[in-house]
């Protein structure tokens, strides 16, 4: 689950190790240690916007967390449908309401254009405890 704008973004989050704080498991106690390693795959998209006036449009997704942000290859010809089946992997410190955004932005000649977006709260994540 997730929002939205009726554009969407197949993608799994998994919340694959962090070490233990004393914030019920989403904080540390040492502020500069990244606590979390996040692993956001990205699979596909459908019902993309379609930008494209010739041809297929060429997307690719953007995945963002806090300030930083990843990005997959570009799928050219993809169309309304890309396939990725690529993963972005985040470290940081977040709480359960932070939230990963993906973009979908079609690639082309002129420049780049938004034409989908699907947008996750990490509360919904699942997490593993690593640590004592």
């Amino acid at each position: 689950p997730g929002s939205s704008d009726s554009h969407l973004v197949n993608m799994s989050l998994t919340m694959d190790s962090f070490a233990y704080g004393g914030m019920g498991g989403w904080g540390a106690e040492d502020a500069d240690t990244p606590d979390y390693e996040l692993h956001v795959q990205v699979l596909q998209a459908s019902d993309l916007r379609d930008v494209q006036t010739f041809g297929k449009q060429d997307p690719f997704c953007m995945g963002r967390i806090g300030d930083q942000e990843h990005q997959t290859s570009v799928a050219e010809n993809g169309g309304v449908s890309p396939v990725w089946d690529e993963t972005f992997v985040f470290a940081g410190k977040w709480t359960p309401e932070s939230t990963v955004e993906c973009r979908v932005m079609n690639k082309s000649m002129t420049g780049t254009e938004p034409i989908g977006k699907q947008v996750v709260c990490l509360g919904q994540c699942g997490r593993t405890r690593m640590g004592p």
